[in-house]
């Protein structure tokens, strides 16, 4: 039964059914989702998510997740699509004046 349960979760979640579906064709978010599956690492992570033993399974299916998200944002980047956000610089004196 529980067998069943993930390979169904892992068949739903590999297609985008779960979260959120995967991008129209012609976007660059939906070209790039594409291409994302035939990176290396995408392709080593699903080998050891469909693993018989299933503590490599799981452990497979986490890194397969990772590696697309990876691949996709990498991709996004190479076209100058990156999402916008990230890490602000430090600006000034963050630790305060010095005690000495």
């Amino acid at each position: 039964m529980r067998t069943v349960l993930l390979l169904s979760v892992l068949a739903l979640s590999g297609r985008g059914a779960l979260f959120g579906g995967d991008a129209p064709a012609g976007t660059p978010l939906g070209q790039c989702q594409r291409r994302a599956a035939d990176d290396p690492a995408v392709q080593a992570a699903t080998l050891r998510a469909n693993s018989p033993l299933q503590d490599v399974r799981v452990r497979g299916v986490h890194e397969q997740e990772v590696a697309m998200q990876r691949a996709v944002q990498r991709c996004l980047a190479g076209r100058g699509q990156a999402p916008a956000g990230g890490v602000e610089p430090v600006q000034g004196d963050w630790l305060g004046p010095p005690l000495l």
